[in-house]
């Protein structure tokens, strides 16, 4: 049987494993196969193969990474019974597909070290792990926008007391490594700020459990729409929200100020979670 697969990104060496231009850069599956996929650095924030694999280790790497990809952005477009066996039979992978329903794929997550523990958590924005890592966002956002009027970084304390807002530190094993704010713009509206995670920790998904997280204290508030305001520098975080449903929207507020750097996006926030 042969699907009709996913569009190839231009940037993929020849070969049967391919991306589809459409991942959203958390870094996970560049993880599982470094040498064969196109590292996130520079300018470059697409997944896609710069290499193919040439052994049975390196095919495993690339089954892997097609298996982490959150948004099956990565897929397998050759005939080789063993890879798409390996793979499930499973057409969220594999352009072809073997006669018969999908088959069980190794767990291999159970022989790698112990999954980490992945906690979110309250703070006032005014605690030293709010403050440090705000510290740390500023910096790197001063860095990445040094012209004048292009940062935002205004958060009051008062707007993320408990009933207004909510200010959130993610941990993982007990290291913070990131943190979001919610903050009411008015009865209906909530705005995402100072959404930030450390460097060392991008790529496992810390970010969008952020997202996710805040929507639901949004939604706890009686709010029905988030809006947000990024960089037009930022392609990772402008992917991140497009994959939790934002969409790009007129700029508003003091984001009018920065109309060279500032991207505005926003989403409706349903009343259950899906």
């Amino acid at each position: 049987m042969t699907n009709e697969g996913a569009a190839r990104f231009e940037k993929n060496v020849p070969g049967p494993f391919y991306g589809t231009g459409d991942c959203m850069a958390c870094g996970a599956p560049e993880l599982e196969a470094p040498h064969l996929l196109a590292p996130l650095e520079g300018d470059n924030y697409h997944t896609y193969f710069v290499r193919q694999p040439a052994t049975p280790d390196e095919v495993e790497q690339a089954c892997r990474a097609l298996e982490s990809c959150c948004v099956a952005a990565l897929r397998y477009g050759g005939r080789d019974p063993l890879i798409i066996q390996r793979l499930g039979n499973d057409p969220e992978f594999c352009d072809h597909l073997l006669p018969g329903p999908p088959v069980p794929r190794p767990q291999w997550r159970d022989a790698k070290a112990p999954a980490a523990t992945i906690t979110i958590t309250g703070a006032a924005l005014t605690d030293d792990v709010s403050r440090t890592l705000i510290q740390e966002l500023n910096a790197e956002l001063s860095g990445m926008y040094p012209e004048p009027g292009a940062n935002h970084f205004g958060l009051h304390p008062d707007e993320v007391q408990p009933g207004r807002g909510a200010f959130l530190v993610v941990h993982r094993d007990g290291t913070p490594l990131g943190c979001g704010a919610l903050r009411r713009l008015d009865d209906e509206t909530g705005e995402l700020k100072r959404m930030y995670v450390a460097p060392a920790a991008r790529g496992l998904g810390l970010g969008r459990r952020l997202v996710d997280a805040l929507e639901a204290e949004a939604r706890a508030l009686g709010l029905r729409r988030l809006v947000l305001e990024t960089g037009t520098r930022q392609e990772a975080a402008i992917a991140l929200y497009r994959a939790t449903g934002f969409d790009i929207i007129p700029l508003y507020g003091e984001y009018l100020n920065s109309p060279e750097t500032s991207v505005c996006m926003g989403k409706e926030i349903p009343a259950h979670e899906p």
